[in-house]
């Protein structure tokens, strides 16, 4: 399944607008969220809403919710 044009696979440099201690929300674009666990981003230092990260589309589920995981 597509989303607004995003695919698995997918690099994108997003923004964490919510952080919460099982994981982050990242805006790929507006309107379009990912969730990135907090697995991935544990040793990442300072690590704060508003900071921009680069992320890998993982999955995209029938529902149109996307998994994100770190891209270097």
């Amino acid at each position: 399944m597509i989303s607004r044009g995003f695919k698995v696979g997918d690099v994108v440099d997003g923004r964490i607008v919510e952080l919460e201690e099982f994981g982050a929300l990242v805006e790929l674009c507006p309107g379009e969220e990912g969730f990135l666990h907090a697995a991935e981003y544990a040793n990442w230092i300072n690590i704060a809403k508003g900071d921009r990260v680069r992320v890998r589309i993982v999955r995209i589920s029938d529902e149109g919710a996307i998994k994100l995981t770190r891209s270097p």
